[in-house]
């Protein structure tokens, strides 16, 4: 079984297990996508490997979780969206990116057993990378960040 195999496994699993949600009110609510995005308590995730990558950043895709997608030599790579890389992402949309993440085994409730997932934990560009970013972006650039989301958020 391939990759895009067990992810797409994985997904259907959550998706049956979880209730309909609202990709608005999500990505509206930065503290609903940590709890969605956040180890179970009792159940801490296991890193299987930590992992760079380079490419472009496409769009958000709001299914069972909140997932980034970027485009890399290889093709598509996605990437559950932990913190709040969104907006960091929604502002570097045609950037090429330097990736560093950790492919996790994360206990999933609804699938009652650990799952691979991929999580960012730094984003680089030339000019800047995700912690310099945080400590420096203005109110009026969060405000516009939510809007700049939705616009790069497809529903599956």
């Amino acid at each position: 079984m391939n990759n895009l195999q067990r992810q797409s496994i994985f997904m259907l699993i959550l998706a049956l297990g979880m209730q309909t949600a609202n990709p608005s009110r999500a990505v509206s609510q930065p503290n609903d996508l940590m709890q969605l995005a956040s180890a179970t308590p009792g159940f801490p995730d296991k890193i299987i490997a930590s992992k760079t990558i380079t490419g472009y950043f496409t769009n958000f895709v709001w299914g069972d979780y909140f997932y980034a997608v970027i485009a890399t030599n290889r093709g598509n790579q996605t990437f559950l969206v932990d913190r709040d890389e969104d907006c960091f992402l929604a502002y570097h949309q045609k950037v090429r990116l330097k990736i560093r993440y950790d492919r996790l085994q994360r206990y999933i409730p609804q699938a009652g057993s650990y799952q691979p997932i991929d999580v960012i934990r730094n984003i680089q560009t030339n000019r800047t990378d995700l912690v310099r970013w945080r400590r420096s972006i203005s109110p009026a650039k969060l405000k516009q960040c939510r809007r700049l989301i939705d616009r790069a958020t497809t529903s599956k």
